[in-house]
């Protein structure tokens, strides 16, 4: 009795290990107009590897429905970044250790700076030895 229960723990423990491995090279997402709030279908991305040098590791293009999905083994073992480009434009959406979904927001650009909206205007001061960094945010 004893035997069978530490097999039937092994090997739980064994498929167990192996879904969660098979699991963890895996991202799903989806890219959203934040302009005109639909899907954003036919947008090229590029999973982006953070650590030694922000390499570029993977991609992939949503489809019409604005879903995609990204196969690498670093994902959820380490920080990385999917970066949309629509337009001409970067959108970048970080993906954190252990995500297994992520939603990109890209917006329509405009030349015309009325269209322009800023929410909040943030000044940091940071300092850094002998010097002082200053940093904007909008």
């Amino acid at each position: 009795m004893i035997r069978c229960i530490s097999r039937c723990s092994l090997a739980a423990t064994l498929l167990l290990a192996s879904y969660a491995a098979a699991q963890a090279g895996t991202v799903r997402g989806t890219v959203k107009n934040g302009t005109t709030g639909k899907p954003g279908a036919g947008v090229e991305l590029t999973l982006i590897q953070l650590q030694g040098g922000m390499q570029g590791v993977a991609h992939s293009k949503s489809d019409a429905q604005g879903e995609f999905t990204f196969d690498h083994p670093g994902l959820g073992a380490q920080p990385m970044l999917v970066r949309a480009s629509y337009r001409g434009i970067n959108f970048n959406t970080a993906v954190p250790p252990g995500s297994s979904t992520v939603q990109v927001d890209i917006y329509e650009p405009s030349k015309d700076a009325k269209t322009i909206e800023v929410p909040s205007h943030v000044v940091i001061f940071q300092p850094n030895g002998s010097t002082l960094i200053v940093g904007e945010e909008y």
